[in-house]
């Protein structure tokens, strides 16, 4: 299936003019930057969480180690070593 995608994609771009290419490209580009932008900020306060907590072990003199309790959040795909 990624195959065919890739090759129906050579095939509008090889029979469509240059600027709609370009343009397209923005539109797509600026759609991901605008998606990405929107997740930094939602993940922001979990990762200012782990930050204090990494710089807290350092300032203990421990090895850093992250543990997923600090954040609150439904971690089952980690599992809690200590």
């Amino acid at each position: 299936m990624p195959r065919i995608f890739a090759v129906s994609i050579i095939v509008f771009a090889s029979l469509v003019p240059l600027q709609l290419i370009w343009n397209l490209a923005d539109i797509f580009t600026g759609t991901l930057a605008t998606l990405n932008i929107f997740v930094l900020f939602k993940l922001s306060k979990i990762a200012i969480k782990v930050l204090n907590d990494y710089l807290a072990q350092r300032k203990d003199g421990k090895e850093p180690i992250f543990y997923d309790d600090i954040i609150n959040e439904d971690t089952s795909y980690w599992k809690r070593n200590r």
